[in-house]
């Protein structure tokens, strides 16, 4: 007579309790956090939509948000980080004003399309949650047109070097952030 099926783990039970401790009560589902698919805000499971942006959560495969919340947060980090570049420079532009050895350039107008410029990718940045892909392909464009301009109104401006590392590193960063896009998009089609 074969012997009755068991549960493969029973052998192991009580190996990793520690003597005079209670066992740890099984999760209620108020418990389990599940994050949102959209925005990454983790939520309790009994509820429908997410707290934070209102995307349903019912639907939700906590194994696969848990795959597309690291490249939707790795592409947003570099659009974020490139607002912050902008500020700083708008605000290093306002304040040092005529002092910059840049000519043919007013440094109140620059401090402005800085500060344009940072305020685009924030909104960019908070656009990323919902589309990752269109937000990181267009903070690639709306940080390569202005340096196309530059290029064409002073052609030398393209091989100075601390503007040029700083221009590569960017731009490198966005094209992951479109790679983080497209592998957002890729995971949210997958079966």
């Amino acid at each position: 007579m074969p012997a009755p099926e068991q549960d493969p783990l029973a052998a192991i039970d009580g190996i990793f309790e520690v003597p005079g401790r209670a066992a740890a009560a099984p999760l209620a589902p108020s418990d389990v956090a599940v994050p949102c698919a959209e925005c990454g805000a983790a939520g309790r499971a009994e509820l429908r939509f997410c707290e934070a942006c209102g995307a349903a959560l019912r639907d939700a495969d906590p194994l696969l948000t848990m795959e597309i919340l690291p490249a939707l947060r790795r592409g947003r980090r570099w659009i974020l980080a490139l607002a912050l570049l902008q500020a700083v420079v708008g605000g290093l532009l306002l304040l040092l004003g005529d002092r910059l050895p840049v000519e043919a350039l007013d440094p109140a107008l620059a401090a402005c399309v800085a500060f344009a410029l940072a305020v685009t990718n924030l909104g960019l940045w908070l656009w990323a949650r919902r589309a990752p892909l269109a937000a990181a392909v267009t903070a690639l464009l709306v940080f390569v047109a202005p340096i196309l301009v530059d290029a064409i109104a002073r052609p030398g401006s393209l091989l100075e070097p601390v503007p040029l590392a700083l221009r590569v590193l960017f731009i490198l960063g966005l094209l992951d952030a479109v790679r983080a896009g497209i592998e957002v998009r890729r995971l949210r089609r997958r079966p």
